[in-house]
């Protein structure tokens, strides 16, 4: 079992690298092991934490341009992401596993709409000249990305945008860094509940590892676009199947 997480995390890391959505593939995996929900969760969080960490030093210096206020949409990131892990633990398995088909969906979807999501978001919430309604949207969309966080990214930054990072490529800096930080309070609190499988998480943390670096050397022979569409497919399928388990539909 150990081998095919490594080897989903490898399809995960590469896909991931290209397109976006490695949730997609992880999280159905984790669950089909026999990991219970909660479980197989906070192992994700873990498996795909370099996913959105190694994005993060090309832009160091950009980052660190931003003085105070880098660490202060940063810290309402880690206080939503807080927020959101506890709200997991509180509200427990059966509400998590109730959720699970609604969170899958509205994820794909999210993820399908890409650009005109971000731009439909930053278009119906007005920016206030000191970011007010972005700095709502960071913690909200912060408390999701602690509890669950498929399709994270896409909201991120257009809250990220909305907020003020009128720079496409520093709003993609911050969603990375937020998405790592975000990550790293979701780990620490799952891993002190001992809701971590490690050799589960470090299994696929290694393939995913090796596919993001793979993904850099493939992404010149292969199509985003058919990526995008493959973990578009992938993701209805399995809400699909997650809605008929839980609805009988």
């Amino acid at each position: 079992m150990l081998a095919a997480l490594f080897a989903t995390g490898i399809v995960a890391g590469v896909f991931n690298s290209i397109a976006g959505g490695a949730t997609f593939i992880s999280f159905p995996v984790l669950l089909a092991s026999g990991l219970p929900p909660l479980v197989a969760n906070a192992t994700n969080f873990v498996a795909l934490l370099p996913s959105n960490a190694a994005a993060v030093p090309p832009f160091r210096k950009e980052l660190a341009s931003l003085g105070p206020r880098l660490w202060r949409d940063l810290g309402i990131c880690a206080a939503g992401g807080l927020v959101g892990v506890l709200l997991l633990l509180y509200l427990g398995e059966a509400t998590f596993t109730a959720l699970i088909p609604w969170m899958m969906l509205a994820a794909v979807v999210l993820f399908a709409l890409g650009n005109r999501g971000r731009n439909w978001i930053s278009a119906n919430f007005a920016s206030g000249a000191d970011g007010r309604a972005g700095n709502v949207l960071l913690f909200v969309f912060s408390i999701y990305g602690g509890y669950f966080g498929a399709g994270l990214g896409v909201i991120l930054i257009a809250a990220f945008t909305i907020a003020g990072y009128t720079v496409a490529q520093m709003a993609n800096a911050m969603k990375n860094a937020a998405g790592t930080v975000i990550a790293l309070v979701s780990i620490g609190i799952v891993s002190a509940s001992g809701l971590v499988s490690w050799p589960a998480a470090l299994s696929m943390m290694a393939g995913a590892t090796i596919g993001g670096y793979a993904g850099g050397h493939l992404s010149k022979r292969i199509s985003a676009a058919l990526l995008r569409f493959l973990v578009i497919a992938f993701g209805l399928l399995v809400s699909a199947i997650y809605m008929w388990r839980a609805y009988g539909w």
